[in-house]
C-alpha cells in the first residue's frame, strides 16, 4: 500500500512535520522507502488540496484528512498492516 503525507505549507504549519516523523519511526523506513515486508511505501507529496483538514495524506489514493498520530495508525490497522505496528 502507498501512505502519502502532505508536506505543503499549511499541513507543516499543522503539525505535518511530527506526523511524518511519527509515520517514520512506526513504519522503519524513511521517505520513498518501502517497510521490509513490502507492505507499506512511504511517500512525501506536495499540497493535495485538502488545506482545510491539515495536516492531510491519501492511503492507497484514500484521502485521510485532520490526521494525528492515532488515526493514522488506525487507518493502517484497517488496511492490514498489524505486523509491524505491534
Amino acid at each position: 500500500m502507498k501512505l502519502a503525507l502532505c508536506r505543503g505549507e499549511v499541513c507543516t504549519r499543522h503539525g505535518a512535520a511530527a506526523l511524518a516523523a511519527f509515520a517514520q519511526g512506526l513504519l522503519g523506513v524513511g521517505w520513498n522507502e518501502t517497510t521490509a515486508d513490502g507492505a507499506v511505501t512511504l511517500e512525501p507529496t506536495d499540497c493535495i488540496g485538502l488545506c482545510n483538514g491539515a495536516p492531510c495524506g491519501a492511503l492507497d489514493g484514500l484521502s485521510l484528512v485532520w490526521l494525528t498520530s492515532g488515526k493514522l495508525q488506525d487507518r493502517l490497522i484497517a488496511k492490514g498492516k498489524k505486523a509491524v505496528l505491534f
